[in-house]
Order: C-alpha cells, then structure tokens, then sequence
C-alpha cells in the first residue's frame, strides 16, 4: 500500500463489480415483513460497512513492500452504506461512501457514490430463472472533493518567474462514470457461478488548479487557468509584480491535463458458496481504461501509463440471526485505486498508480 498523490506531486470500474451477479443473493430470512406491491413483495437489503488499510491490516504483507513501509502513508479508512431494492425481475441500489487517505502529512476526504438498475432477461421472478440467468444493468458513479491540497518541495522556473511551490490545489475535484453490463449466472456443483462484462464512459474535471509558493522571499498564490497562469503577491509583499504567463510556454497545461474524457472496460467472474449460516464469495475483475490525450502526454514525456487492472475481492458472511447477516471483506487491487477513483489520475499523478493496494471491510447487512 503506497500513496495516493495529487496533481503536479509525486504523489475499477465501479467499487464491487468483481461480484456482479445476475441472481438475486441467498437471503437468510427477513428482520419485518415488506407489504406485497402489485402481488410481489419486495426485498430490501440496507447494509453498513467500515473500510480500513493500515499496517494491523495487511495481511498480504502489501505494505512491506511499498516505499512508505513503517509509514502512515496510505492509511485508508471510509464508510459506506448501501440500500438494495429488489422486486420481480428488478433491482435497484444505491451507494454512499466517506474515504479519507492519508498522504504523508495531508489527509484526503472524498465523497464516492453509485446507483444502479438491474433486470433479469427473460424471466419475470427469481424462481424460474433459480438454476440460471442472464442480467442487464446500467449505473453510474462517481467522486468528488471540495478540496485537495497537497504540499511540496518542488519549483516553477519559467519566462523570468522563479517561484518555490510550497502546496498545490485542486478545486472540487470531480469525476462521473455511465457504464453498462451483461451479466449471466447459474448454479452448478453446489456453487453459484456469475461472470460479466461491460464498458463505460468518464468524465474527469474540477474548478480549478492552484498553488502556494515563494517568489524572491515573497508569497504569491499561483492560478493555473485554461489559458494562462497568473501569480499574485500577497498584500505584504511591497513592490511585487503580478505575473500573467501563457500556458504555451509553461511545462505542463494544469487544467487541460486534469481535466479529460475516458472509456472502459472490463470483465470478470465471481463464485459463491452458501453453506448453512455461512456464505463464501471469490471475485475477480479486469479492466483497461482509454484517457483522451492524458495517455500520450504521459508517453511523449517518458512516463508510464497505467491504463489496466486487476482486482481480486474476498467476501465471508455469517447470519446468526434470521435477516441479518455479518461481513467480512478483502479487496486486492494491482494499481492502487485505478479505476476507482478516476479523479486521481492525470499526467502529473501517473507513477503514483504503479503501488498495489488492499483494504478489508467489515460491516452488517439487514434484509426485510
């Protein structure tokens, strides 16, 4: 487990999908009865879950071999809820999450999110479609941060400006993903066999690039616009110059390069075992990302592109209780957070994606 880095530092599909089932799960009972709707009585699932990485969690021994081994750096810790709605043929949910990873000395608080519509082909209740199924679902999802900062050591010298950064900003920064998949399951050998595949569309953007930074002893605040940077003294600083540069001759463009259109896709498969009070779930999941103009930036410079992963989810449940049901959950990634938090890559963030990642989740789901 490594850093997550932000812009200019050096610093999935969407969260779950390695378990994508066409069929309804296994449910243990019911804590209250739902009232029928039409002659079907639906199914509601709410579940809360803690996610943590840290290095009492690391059973892959990931950290070990990380550069920030013995470090808080990549510490994660979120909480997510999730609502499913089933009824007949149909299911919907809805995903909420609060992240926060720790990044040297800057915490990053994220908000994440995800709702989806799902229907089984052919089949208008889960009975008749118990041995095998086919599933078509649509999603969206996405994250967002009012505000990443990020402090460095690193320096500006361009066009007669030579400025020592001490933080870089990006301000709400966003990203939304559309995607679509085909699902097909079936029961065989005692086990429930699931696999998938879909593609989507991303969108990456934000308000705005900034930095802190030191020019000849004075403080100036430096605004990366889509056309040109502007660098401003702070109000003490006497006789300072305010400095307009064009983005053609700086470097790198901030906003262009933190700001893109994205395509997906992936595939995988998952299989269940449910056994008395006890569930068990194997999920993997591969996917490849496309970046409008960031990939060959990153490739004209001399960097890598990390434009695939893959993903290994764990999942072991328990129901002592009829409809509820305790969880336990690992998620291995081999890029960290590639794919899920599409936010977080640009070109200046890029090498950071080179770090494998895991976290464990722990949580209570409760059906009615």
């Amino acid at each position: 487990m490594a850093s997550l880095g932000l812009v200019g530092l050096p610093a999935q599909s969407a969260p779950g999908d390695a378990l994508l089932s066409a069929l309804p799960a296994a449910r243990t009972g019911s804590a209250f009865a739902l009232p029928s709707v039409g002659g079907e009585v639906p199914g509601l699932d709410l579940e809360l879950d803690r996610d943590i990485a840290n290095d009492r969690v690391d059973v892959l021994g990931l950290r070990d071999r990380s550069p920030y081994a013995g470090t808080a750096v990549g510490d994660y810790h979120g909480n997510h809820w999730r609502a499913r709605l089933g009824w007949g043929a149909w299911q919907g949910e809805f995903t909420g999450w609060r992240r926060a990873l720790q990044d040297r000395g800057d915490t990053h608080p994220l908000r994440s999110w995800q709702g989806a519509v799902q229907v089984r082909l052919g089949a208008s209740d889960a009975g008749s479609s118990a041995q095998g199924a086919w599933a078509l679902r649509a999603s969206a999802w996405g994250n967002s941060a009012p505000l990443l900062t990020r402090r460095t050591a690193g320096s500006l010298n361009v066009d007669g400006l030579s400025a020592e950064l001490t933080d870089l900003q990006i301000r709400r920064a966003r990203d939304r993903q559309w995607q679509l998949d085909l699902i097909g399951s079936r029961q065989a050998l005692g086990l429930r066999w699931s696999g998938f595949a879909g593609a989507g569309t991303s969108r990456v953007r934000n308000d705005g690039v900034a930095a802190r930074s030191t020019v000849a002893g004075c403080s100036f605040q430096l605004d990366f616009g889509r056309e040109r940077l502007v660098a401003t003294p702070d109000a003490g600083c006497q006789d300072a110059l305010i400095f307009v540069i064009p983005n053609r001759v700086l470097p790198y463009d901030a906003q262009a390069e933190t700001t893109y259109r994205a395509r997906f896709a992936h595939l995988g498969g998952s299989v269940r075992l449910s056994e008395g009070d006890w569930t068990l779930a194997l999920g993997y999941e591969y996917q490849r990302w496309r970046r409008e103009g960031i990939d060959a930036l990153v490739t004209s410079r001399g960097g890598v592109v990390y434009d695939l992963n893959h993903t290994l989810i764990g999942e072991l449940g328990w129901s002592p209780l009829a409809g509820m049901q305790w969880l336990l959950r690992g998620q291995y990634m081999q890029h960290q957070w590639l794919g899920e938090l599409p936010l977080a890559y640009n070109t200046l963030t890029a090498s950071r994606f080179s770090q494998r990642y895991g976290f464990v989740s722990a949580g209570l789901r409760v059906s009615f």
